[in-house]
């Protein structure tokens, strides 16, 4: 048998395979004649805008969705009824965006879900998915305790339990759709770790990222997607990301690089915690200043969302007090919040920010119902009108807003939660991941606007587990680290002192933060 390495071997069956793939919802073209491959042993990177086509075709993938045309093939046998019973049985496992897992179940229960581990009598028994969710967690190199409901986890561990459901059933294709959304870099590198080992061991990895800064450390090749069209396959060696971000938007431009960085002129003192603390906050104290944008950094349960609840009166404090715009509250509900011109944009859209069933128009204008209303009528025309403006004024594509709000790509989501604080004329914005799971037009398109907002007068808080957006942002960026903010840092004191290249200026500022926030984590460990 001649050897694989060999001139004229043929080369190794695709692990998966997709040949003229469309699909069409109603006269809509999802899919337009889509082919690639995926092999044994190598990391693709699916690339696009929101609705270029990319979650159509992992629904295909998975047999969630049925293609009108074209034929999939798994492991070289074609599967022309692929459903999701089925791909599992091929070894087809995927990690969804949006989660899959059940918020009463524990976290050893949901990643056994329909395969659950028995005892010797045959009777499900906890401890030893317990012991084995365990193990796995070890792999990952993190630690999360099996036994806990999935409701009592952070986002960032809800999205590390996704990544060991699907692991643990062994998969031969392993398809990733934006793993690293609420994880911290730390978190991202065990990721990353594991994924390698998986890659060495001929597992098959289609990834898929909105962060092209991942994209380049993880995939060794990129399939590009563009109106639900194969725009390209390359290998990732031979893009630069410039090139990348051409091919993905269909114009030259450089992604959060070409957001102008405007130093406005800071107004009075906006918003200002003193020695707050909470459950899970510790005398915290923080200032932001009309015209200012503070960023929030800082590791998986480091407090970032904790402030963010406390600041909208979801979260009760139990000492200190918080200044809003000159008026003092040691107590604070999220009317009280909302009336004194303080929004907030919560981590989690699907779960916190929108109805999915309702439409576009009603998502906008629900905060704003109150002052609309008339005699405990609500006129409809008010209501469009609104929804109309904020529609424009953000860019939101949406050929009905009467549509379902789901029918829109996370970043036209994104931007109907922004809508539906801004139609208020707030003037403290606090934005818990704004741009998580959004591609980079629309990413680059809400980071200018943030900037706009401060611009405008108005104070900014900006939550992320994304460095480059923080960087891109703020004026000024915290740290936290269990419930304390530790450090405080001017944007301008991360950059070089003898860089002009905007590419190098900003590496050099991501390790710095990077670093930064490393520390502080690490001088806490010294002091516990």
């Amino acid at each position: 048998m001649p050897s694989l390495n060999a001139p004229n071997a043929s080369p190794p069956t695709p692990a998966v395979r997709l040949s003229g793939v469309s699909k069409s919802y109603g006269g809509i073209k999802a899919l337009r004649d889509v082919s690639f491959e995926v092999r044994g042993g190598e990391i693709r990177a699916l690339l696009g805008e929101n609705g270029a086509g990319k979650s159509t075709v992992l629904k295909v993938l998975c047999g969630v969705v049925s293609p009108d045309e074209g034929s999939i093939e798994v492991g070289g046998s074609v599967a022309p009824r692929l459903t999701p019973s089925l791909a599992r049985e091929l070894g087809i496992a995927m990690i969804f965006q949006d989660g899959s897992l059940v918020p009463q179940m524990t976290v050893a229960q949901n990643i056994f879900l329909t395969r659950e581990k028995r005892g010797p009598l045959g009777m499900i028994d906890d401890r030893i998915a317990e012991q084995e969710a365990a193990t796995l967690f070890g792999q990952l190199g993190v630690a999360i305790d099996p036994s806990l409901p999935v409701s009592a986890l952070s986002a960032g561990q809800r999205q590390l339990t996704e990544i060991v459901k699907a692991i643990a059933k062994n998969a031969r294709v392993l398809i990733l759709d934006e793993p690293s959304t609420a994880l911290t870099d730390h978190e991202i590198e065990h990721l990353f770790t594991f994924l390698r080992r998986l890659k060495e061991e001929g597992v098959a990895i289609i990834y898929v990222s909105h962060r092209m800064s991942e994209i380049f450390r993880i995939a060794d090749s990129a399939t590009i997607m563009r109106d639900g069209q194969l725009v390209e396959t390359a290998p990732i060696a031979g893009m630069s990301m410039e090139a990348m971000i051409e091919k993905i938007v269909g114009r030259k431009g450089r992604g959060l690089f070409d957001i102008p960085k405007q130093s406005g002129q800071l107004g009075e003192v906006l918003l200002d915690l003193r020695s707050v603390s909470t459950s899970k906050l510790t005398d915290v104290s923080l200032s932001a200043r009309a015209g200012e944008v503070v960023g929030v950094a800082g590791l998986t349960a480091s407090g970032r969302s904790a402030l963010a609840r406390a600041l909208f009166g979801i979260e009760p404090i139990k000492t200190g007090s918080v200044v809003i715009g000159g008026k003092t509250f040691a107590k604070l509900y999220p009317d009280t919040a909302i009336e004194n011109g303080l929004m907030l944009v919560p981590e989690d859209r699907l779960l916190q920010g929108v109805f999915p069933e309702h439409s576009i128009a009603d998502n906008i204008t629900l905060p704003s119902l109150p002052k609309l209303t008339k005699w405990s009528w609500l006129p409809r025309e008010p209501v469009l009108r609104i929804a109309r403006e904020q529609a424009a004024n953000l860019r939101i594509k949406a050929s009905d807003l009467s549509a379902p709000i789901r029918t829109l790509s996370g970043g036209n989501q994104q931007k109907a939660v922004l809508g539906k604080w801004l139609a208020l004329a707030p003037r403290i914005l606090v934005l818990d991941e704004p741009t998580a799971g959004i591609d980079i037009g629309s990413k680059s398109e809400i980071v200018a606007l943030l900037r706009s907002l401060a611009s405008a007068g108005r104070a900014v808080l900006v939550i992320s587990s994304e460095i480059p957006e923080l960087l891109a942002v703020s004026d000024r960026i915290v740290i936290m680290h269990e419930g304390r903010l530790v450090r405080s840092v001017d944007r301008e004191n991360l950059n070089p002192q003898d860089q002009t290249d905007n590419a190098a200026t900003l590496e050099f500022a991501e390790r710095k933060l990077n670093n930064l926030i490393q520390e502080a984590a690490q001088a806490a460990e010294v002091l516990q």
